[in-house]
């Protein structure tokens, strides 16, 4: 049994090595897999440990100074990550070397011009490939699109709300732990001074963060029909992520049936709303086809000549494989998709039935997270700060989860 305060320094812990292995990798990828994989996994166990009694309200800060200072510091990163953007946008512009924005610009004017959007693209590499962006990551970049400005900028925004989800919270529950989300977000800021903001200034990522972000808010709160509508986005954005959250819904519905009514209620009404806004009714089949495309890209041993120079960067046990022994890091990561939500959640059934619910699911997705993306045969770096990011909320989750039942 811990204290609040001492499960978020714990927390804070392991996501901090969490962070600064994705600086270490540059000088050692194999060292730094190891141990993200170990913080990572440590940072999703810790919020589970069951919470010991405090007969004091010791420690909190005087409510009126201490929740200024704390939304203050947020304001200043959040600044920070703006300067940061502002030099990249300027610095930086568009080009084959950012393909995926490339893509997405293509989709977004498809989309705005009401023609079809999933058609294979022939206008970047002069043949045509297949458009595999989910509506969750088109729909964000048409606004700015729409608007001709340069569709970066939807980017600082959804890092802005990520970086809110994070701050949010009850002036009178605000306690001294709090200063450790401020450290974290820090520290992940940083990161993206380190190199990391081409992730976000190139990719889709900062969607993705903004996603998550509301998820783990409303789990932490339980607020089970907005965690229905973020579970939505996160699975328009990412396929990945579709077996977690269905074995969290299940176990939901044992655990707390009306909760899983809610949530599911949410879940069905954002993919709906999704569908109808993106207009793409039509494009269910071409969905179904999109894991099967990406999963040929992580068999294709054409590209196992080149992923060891493109692991600079980036952790993944694949590192350790040749080009005959990467089938083994591919088993491991099937096994992942199948395995460890079940036996994770049949393991929740039995013993964390004292853990508050919306806890115990977003336990689950980060210890999903950090096993699957480090077990990918091609190094797709850039979602590693993800499963960092979403560590940020282990420690919210370790000083905010509601008593339960």
């Amino acid at each position: 049994m811990m204290t609040r305060q001492s499960r978020a320094l714990l927390c804070l812990c392991f996501c901090l090595i969490s962070i600064g292995c994705l600086l270490l990798t540059r000088y050692h990828t194999g060292l730094a897999t190891v141990i993200f994989t170990i913080s990572g996994l440590g940072a999703g166990i810790v919020p589970l440990i069951r919470e010991k009694q405090e007969t004091s309200s010791a420690g909190r800060w005087p409510v009126s100074a201490g929740y200024v200072a704390y939304l203050v510091s947020f304001i200043i990163i959040t600044n920070w990550v703006t300067n940061i953007f502002r030099v990249h946008i300027a610095s930086s512009p568009i080009g084959q070397m950012t393909d995926m924005l490339l893509v997405l610009r293509e989709m977004c004017d498809r989309y705005i011009a009401h023609q079809p959007v999933y058609t294979p693209i022939s206008d970047i590499y002069g043949m045509p490939i297949q458009v595999v962006y989910l509506p969750g990551f088109f729909l964000p970049f048409s606004i700015p699109v729409a608007l001709h400005i340069d569709m970066r900028w939807i980017s600082l925004f959804a890092f802005a709300g990520a970086i809110f989800s994070l701050v949010v919270v009850r002036r009178p529950a605000l306690t001294l732990g709090h200063i450790s989300i401020v450290i974290a977000a820090a520290a992940f800021t940083y990161l993206l001074t380190g190199g990391a903001a081409f992730y976000f200034m190139h990719t889709q990522e900062a969607i993705v963060l903004l996603y998550v972000g509301v998820l783990a808010w409303a789990l932490i709160n339980e607020y089970w029909f907005a965690a229905g509508i973020a579970a939505a986005t996160c699975l328009m954005s990412r396929y990945f992520i579709f077996i977690p959250l269905s074995a969290g819904l299940v176990w939901l519905y044992v655990y707390d049936r009306a909760a899983a009514y809610r949530a599911a209620a949410g879940l069905i009404a954002g993919v709906l709303v999704l569908l109808s806004v993106s207009r793409t009714w039509s494009d269910l089949p071409h969905f179904i086809r999109i894991p099967l495309l990406y999963k040929d890209l992580l068999t294709d041993d054409k590209s196992i000549s080149v992923f060891r120079h493109i692991y600079q960067g980036s952790v993944g046990f694949a590192w350790f494989c040749g080009q005959r022994t990467l089938h083994i890091v591919r088993g491991f990561n099937l096994a992942i998709i199948l395995l460890v939500p079940l036996a994770y959640f049949a393991m929740a059934g039995r013993y964390l039935r004292a853990v508050p619910p919306g806890i115990v699911i977003l336990c689950g997705l980060q210890i999903f997270l950090v096993c699957f993306l480090t077990t990918l045969s091609l190094p797709f770096g850039y979602v590693l700060y993800t499963s960092a990011f979403l560590s940020i909320f282990m420690i919210k989750a370790s000083l905010e989860a509601r008593k339960s039942k």
